[in-house]
């Protein structure tokens, strides 16, 4: 949902009569090191990278009844790359650390409660949207029940005309606005104190005047919370539409994805599992484009694993990554983990992760059917996944963190595939 993302861990709360302000911060400084994410089997081709980034925001949040708004600053990286990334680079080269605007929304609470503003759009469990957009968004609690309306800005294009080097103009005469629009509606119901459930309509409209974006649309139910001991999360979702195509073709849309994740807490330790299911195309060559895809994504989204679900298959910060789904195009996976906390301060997770595709693959050619094939067998093998994370507060503004990863490609990347592998370590700061 495009939800309210205030400075909950702020540390400077300042009252002056009937107005209230709240400053909070942000930062996180980060080593990654990774190997062979191509899985290219030749070894001058298993590239090693290493890289530090930083993240840092700032925030102020002011309120006085029935009017509010917020202020958050990226001080470098933004959500959608994830960090500014430092080192690495040309050593006459100093990369700039740009001022952005993160969220800025002015609000009212009142018959209804408003915002309007630069606002994060996240639906269901941040699968099918995590973003943040320039949107207006209305919504009114009833009770258990609150529903939700929100018009998002999409991106307008500049796009080149065919045989000229003139951009397109933006809302030619007598057309309509050239961008790409989004409307997103949703029923909220509390089923408990501590569990809630959504109902969710999201739509791409494109109102280009030659009819060239992808009109996307999905239907999502979701859910989630805790039970005693349990926690849960679940939702399903399926996406119809249709996007251009070569040759004034439009593709039509029909996919889907389940996502189901529980664990229960026992002691120090904290049994559970994950089962993912994206639909595939079983003919590439058709109008139906059956394979599920995100509607809006960035970095900071969901994923279900270090390496394969965030840098591999899923979505990557490149534009083209989108229609990976955040790693659910065309893979169903199965995911035993453990988590523990031996420690108060320390938290430890472990996980081992089963990846097929849903529909067969000739060997080599990648769970899309986009990589070159090596063999001319079918296979749904496309690998496994272990990874471990952890965590330790240094006090309740700061922690430090381990993320280590391990891939080993199955039949679908080619019998000659390299394993890949992940680690990141770093700081994370909270004021």
């Amino acid at each position: 949902m495009l939800a309210c993302v205030t400075p909950a861990a702020a540390q400077v709360v300042l009252k002056v009569k009937d107005t209230e302000v709240a400053l909070s911060g942000y930062l996180r400084i980060r080593g990654t090191g990774e190997l062979n994410f191509d899985l290219d089997d030749a070894d001058d081709a298993d590239e090693a990278v290493t890289f530090y980034d930083l993240r840092s925001y700032v925030s102020v949040a002011v309120r006085r009844k029935p009017f509010g708004g917020l202020l958050s600053l990226d001080l470098a990286g933004d959500e959608f790359n994830d960090g500014v990334v430092l080192g690495n680079e040309d050593p006459a080269f100093v990369r700039e650390i740009e001022l952005n605007i993160r969220h800025l929304w002015v609000e009212y609470d009142g018959v209804v409660h408003a915002r309007l503003g630069r606002l994060p759009g996240q639906a269901g469990h941040a699968i099918v949207s995590h973003i943040i957009r320039d949107a207006f968004r209305v919504w009114k609690d009833a009770g258990p029940v609150t529903a939700n309306f929100s018009l998002i800005k999409g991106g307008e294009s500049l796009a080149v005309a065919p045989g000229s080097r003139k951009p397109r103009a933006l809302n030619p005469p007598g057309g309509d606005d050239d961008d790409l629009d989004a409307v997103h509606f949703f029923l909220e119901l509390e089923l408990d104190p501590e569990s809630k459930g959504r109902l969710e309509f999201l739509r791409h409209f494109d109102s280009s005047p030659d009819d060239r974006f992808p009109e996307k649309q999905y239907l999502d139910l979701n859910a989630g919370g805790k039970v005693g001991r349990i926690s849960y999360a679940a939702e399903v979702a399926y996406m119809f539409g249709r996007t251009p195509a070569a040759g004034g073709r439009h593709l039509d849309h029909r996919a889907y994805l389940v996502y189901l994740d529980g664990a229960y807490r026992w002691g120090i330790l904290a049994p559970g599992f994950r089962f993912g299911l994206g639909s595939g195309d079983d003919n590439p060559a058709d109008d139906r484009q059956e394979n599920f895809q995100n509607l809006f994504m960035d970095e900071t989204g969901f994923r279900y694993t270090n390496i394969f679900a965030d840098d591999i298959h899923g979505f990557d910060g490149t534009g083209a990554s989108l229609a990976n789904g955040a790693g659910f195009a065309n893979v169903t996976f199965f995911q035993p983990r453990l988590g523990a906390r031996p420690l108060p301060a320390l938290s430890l997770a472990a996980s081992l992760t089963f990846l097929l595709a849903t529909v067969d693959r000739v060997e080599g050619s990648g769970p899309l059917g986009d990589r070159p094939a090596t063999g001319s067998g079918l296979t749904r093998q496309v690998g496994q996944e272990v990874d471990l994370n952890a965590t330790y507060r240094l006090d309740r503004y700061g922690s430090l963190f381990l993320f280590l990863g391990w891939f080993t490609p199955g039949r679908v990347y080619g019998e000659a595939a390299d394993d890949a592998f992940k680690a990141e370590v770093g700081i994370e700061v909270r004021f």
